[in-house]
């Protein structure tokens, strides 16, 4: 590639090509646009300048040709930077549109699975509410229960004492009945004692009585019989009768 030349203007109004490669000063990059103008202006004074002897008019347009080819390659080139530049952005911009169409992906994936969510704890809220109101009421229902409960067992108190009450007075009924019961036994267990003595004084009584009736009724037995006898069969011997049977 040709070294590219650069116009400079000299005070007394003279142009000069000083190459880049052999000048002092260090390269400085020329845009297409400050190229043309450069060659619009080397254009335009070319009518204006005077007219030179025959030798300088070749060398003057070898400097404008270099200088034109110089601005020629720099247009080029800067033409293709820029190109290349556009290539690159164009692929920066391709890569970022890709990228940017995951991020909205992922955004609208995001945004689902939010609403999804949302969605979830409005349920879940509605579903915790009812859970609430069913919790309320249960808890309401066991208030009504403890005061029906409270209200039940200070009458069950109430009866208690009561059945308590009687409780003890049919026990110490009971027990001074069975003290009385008690009393009695033991009084008719004396009577039972003092009858059976007297029964078994009477029994001895009634036995001696019998044993004397029985005794009597021999003795009228023999007597009937003795007074008897002769008038049945007439005269018998006194030897045939039992010795002793008319004996007191």
């Amino acid at each position: 590639m040709l070294a590219p030349f650069f116009k400079r203007k000299e005070q007394d109004g003279t142009d000069r090509a000083v190459p880049a490669s052999g000048a002092a000063a260090p390269e400085k990059p020329v845009h297409a646009s400050q190229a043309a103008q450069a060659v619009e202006e080397q254009v335009e004074e070319q009518p204006a300048r005077p007219a030179a002897p025959s030798a300088a008019p070749s060398g003057r347009m070898d400097k404008l040709s270099l200088d034109l080819l110089g601005a020629a390659e720099q247009i080029i080139q800067a033409k293709l930077l820029a190109e290349q530049k556009i290539s690159e952005l164009q692929d920066r911009l391709h890569q970022a549109g890709g990228h940017i169409d995951r991020l909205n992906r992922d955004i609208r994936n995001l945004d689902q699975m939010v609403g999804e969510r949302d969605q979830s704890i409005a349920d879940l809220e509605q579903r915790l509410a009812g859970k609430n109101l069913k919790v309320d009421q249960v808890l309401e229902d066991y208030r009504e229960l403890q005061r029906a409960m409270s209200a039940e067992i200070e009458g069950l108190k109430g009866m208690l004492d009561m059945e308590g009450t009687k409780y003890r007075t049919l026990l110490q009924k009971h027990n001074d009945t069975v003290a009385e019961h008690a009393a009695k036994r033991n009084e008719l267990e004396e009577r039972i004692a003092k009858l059976e003595i007297e029964n078994g004084h009477l029994n001895s009584k009634v036995e001696s009585q019998r044993q004397e009736k029985a005794y009597l009724d021999r003795m009228i037995n023999d007597f009937t019989s003795r007074m008897t006898a002769p008038f049945e069969k007439g005269a018998k011997p006194r030897s045939n009768h039992p010795e002793g049977s008319g004996e007191l």
